[in-house]
């Protein structure tokens, strides 16, 4: 891994909440709490994970939408130790940290690989080339996702242009 994004990451994690001091507080901090098990569990899903070191939660909307910073034991050296995890009322998925090493990064490049996978299902292409998502691949799947994507886009994305 490029030394530059991994000490990047590192600062950002000191900067975050850790997953085992997430207080279940309130409805929503119950929600984010349940994410960031959600988001672990995905995590041991994937055969290159051998282990969870650490975890953060690096934004939170409830059950809406969860973003986490995990790292991680990789099982092969080609693998990146830090990853981040999106999950919430949206399919799970990883995203590289060389891809993204911010938090609107990392949803913008959420969207992204989901949309290229929406667009496939809905144009009938091979899903080969597309992030495995873990839902039907139907027509009806693919509009679920996008008017959710759509949401992301104009709801949440614009939070980061605030600040």
């Amino acid at each position: 891994m490029n030394t530059d994004f991994r000490n990047n990451i590192i600062e950002l994690s000191n900067t975050l909440t850790r997953t085992n001091q997430l207080k279940a507080k309130t409805k929503v901090d119950k929600e984010i709490k349940e994410l960031s098990e959600e988001a672990y569990n995905y995590l041991k899903q994937q055969a290159w994970c051998k282990e969870v070191e650490e975890g953060w939660l690096a934004e939170g909307w409830g059950y809406i939408l969860g973003i986490f910073l995990f790292r991680i034991n990789p099982s092969s050296k080609n693998v990146d130790d830090y990853v981040w995890i999106v999950v919430g009322d949206i399919p799970p998925a990883y995203i590289d940290i060389e891809s993204a090493q911010t938090i609107e990064e990392v949803l913008k490049s959420y969207i992204l690989i989901m949309r290229d996978w929406t667009h496939a299902v809905l144009n009938k292409l091979p899903l080969t080339e597309s992030f495995p998502v873990a839902v039907d691949p139907s027509e009806k799947m693919a509009n679920m996702l996008n008017r959710r994507l759509d949401l992301l886009e104009s709801e949440i994305l614009p939070l980061f242009d605030q600040g």
